[in-house]
């Protein structure tokens, strides 16, 4: 499908308002027709593609889409970026780090939404053509869970980086206090303190609140975190599905269908009525709640039946910890 010159606009859009004899019927038809829109994923995985499936889903029917995947973690970010600027679309997705930082350095001079990037902000994110969908679930949503969920932890444990977290923790210690939980925090300044900070954390805490920050979670780091806790009969709470389905007791994830739906919308909102200032990034709309009741189990936990209902995905099968799918990452 090309694009159509901008005469053709002119005159189309004329004519579908007096057809249509309505303004915001005319503009509604003349979007999913003249409207392209491409979608620059970081690689191709399920994660990410069902991201691009909600995003297709909550636009018009006829909108046009091109789809680019980057390679090798990004070794063709200029090229694909150059064909991307050739091509003069109306708007582009970027799905996922990778993808989002291709076009923050390539593709200064249209208008970006990015979603499925955590901390954003520590890659300078989002830049001034740039708007997202934030994966970050507030404190307050989080430790409401996690009293509803083990009404007998107090003592909430958390590891962080200060240098990524420190408005997190601070906001997290405020509403633990109006919960009547008590947040007791431990810092590590690199990926090395992390072992002995959570063996020290363990005895004094009642269940272990796992935040999406870079310098505690990776992937040496997470079985040692999965297995120490579970040792110690400590429940952990928090990072994504995943990692509830290897193990943890629950978490408020965003689901990536949700996350491109929303992409979408605010995709539509400022191809409506472009922005004249700079694009503030917006919160995640509809956080869902995944518990594991075979940790439940092995945990001596009993769940209030009200909170499984309320879940949108429960993991089960034998043994302590969930089946594994290795086919999703732990880490979005």
């Amino acid at each position: 499908m090309q694009r159509l010159i901008p005469t053709f606009h002119s005159l189309a859009r004329a004519a579908l308002f007096v057809w249509f004899g309505c303004g915001a019927m005319a503009a509604l038809v003349f979007d999913v027709y003249a409207t392209e829109i491409v979608v620059l994923k970081s690689s191709d995985v399920g994660y990410y593609t069902q991201a691009v499936q909600g995003f297709r889903q909550a636009l018009p029917a006829h909108t046009h889409m091109v789809e680019y995947t980057l390679r090798d973690g990004g070794t063709d970010a200029r090229e694909v970026g150059q064909s991307i600027r050739a091509g003069h679309p109306d708007l582009v997705l970027a799905v996922g780090l990778n993808a989002a930082l291709t076009a923050k350095l390539e593709i200064p001079d249209l208008p970006v939404v990015f979603c499925l990037v955590l901390n954003p902000e520590l890659h300078g994110l989002p830049a001034g053509n740039m708007t997202g969908v934030s994966m970050k679930v507030s404190p307050e949503q989080q430790l409401e869970r996690i009293k509803a969920m083990a009404p007998h932890a107090r003592r909430i444990g958390v590891l962080y980086d200060e240098r990524q977290q420190a408005a997190t923790i601070s906001a997290a210690k405020h509403q633990a206090k109006l919960l009547g939980l008590q947040l007791i925090g431990r810092a590590v300044a690199k990926r090395g303190e992390v072992s002995g900070a959570l063996l020290a954390l363990l005895p004094q805490i009642d269940l272990l609140w796992v935040l999406p920050d870079q310098t505690v979670v990776t992937d040496e780091s997470l079985p040692f975190l999965l297995e120490s806790a579970f040792d110690a009969k400590i429940p952990l709470f928090g990072l994504s599905s995943t990692f509830v389905q290897r193990g943890a007791l629950g978490a408020v994830v965003i689901e990536p269908l949700d996350a491109g739906i929303q992409a979408a919308q605010l995709a539509a909102a400022i191809l409506r009525d472009p922005p004249t200032g700079g694009l503030r990034m917006v919160q995640p709309n509809h956080p869902k709640l995944v518990l594991n009741l075979n940790t439940a189990e092995y945990l001596g936990l009993t769940l209030a039946p009200d909170l499984v209902r309320m879940a949108s995905r429960l993991y089960g099968g034998p043994g302590a910890f969930a089946s594994q799918d290795n086919s999703k990452p732990i880490v979005p």
